[in-house]
């Protein structure tokens, strides 16, 4: 297996009652042109419709996407704004340009290596993000786009998304499926070890270092 660099990043849970949950919503087609950034993503979350493209109950295979996403030009770093069906704002929002799902495996290594070629070859690195406890699909692929985006880190983008139920009152829940998301993960970082990538850094959040650490302990 390549080089793995990996990195547990473990925050402190703030809970509010009254947050607003992440969404995701498709960029309008009369939309001015928007730079745009691709982010692969698997998880063992069951696909749904647009513009959720992933629900909360658990698969037992892991669904492999691209997506393109559209950046916004006007905000400020760290700032991250969901869209509301009747607020969509390119300006400000991260919106979905265009979903590609993967039929296995194989395309997703397909889809990484088709990146990676885009890349100078110094910037041939992978980068995954593991989200945390209380994290629907939405938030956890917008969060990850957004700490590329800040950081201003180049490379392969690969979101994991395991399937948290997005709930405070749901800690146990999460906490099961974060131990069923298990294999689905080993099953990520195996096709990522598969591809063209010269590397790749792990990055986990919160419960999301549950998932990345049993799973690294059982390839190790």
């Amino acid at each position: 297996m390549r080089r793995l660099n990996f990195v547990l990043t473990v925050a402190v849970l703030m809970l509010a009652a009254c947050g607003v949950r992440g969404t995701l919503a498709v960029l309008p087609e009369d939309s001015p042109p928007t730079r745009e950034k691709t982010v692969l993503v698997a998880t063992s979350r069951t696909e749904a419709p647009a513009p959720d493209f992933f629900g909360e109950t658990r698969s037992y295979k892991t669904n492999f996407s691209k997506f393109v996403i559209s950046i916004p030009p006007e905000r400020e770093i760290g700032e991250v704004e969901y869209p509301r069906q009747s607020n969509v704002d390119p300006a400000k929002q991260f919106l979905v340009s265009s979903v590609t799902r993967f039929d296995g495996k194989e395309q997703f290594v397909l889809g990484i290596n088709d990146a990676a070629w885009r890349l100078p070859l110094e910037e041939r690195q992978g980068f995954v993000f593991v989200h945390g406890f209380n994290t629907n699909s939405a938030e956890g692929i917008i969060r990850a786009t957004a700490l590329t985006e800040d950081t201003g880190r180049k490379g392969v983008e690969v979101v994991y998304s395991w399937p948290s139920a997005g709930s405070v009152l749901k800690y146990l829940d999460d906490r099961e499926s974060a131990l069923f998301a298990r294999d689905s993960f080993k099953e990520t970082l195996m096709a990522m070890s598969e591809s063209r990538l010269r590397d790749y850094l792990v990055v986990a959040h919160s419960m999301g270092t549950f998932v990345a650490m049993d799973t690294m302990r059982e390839l190790a």
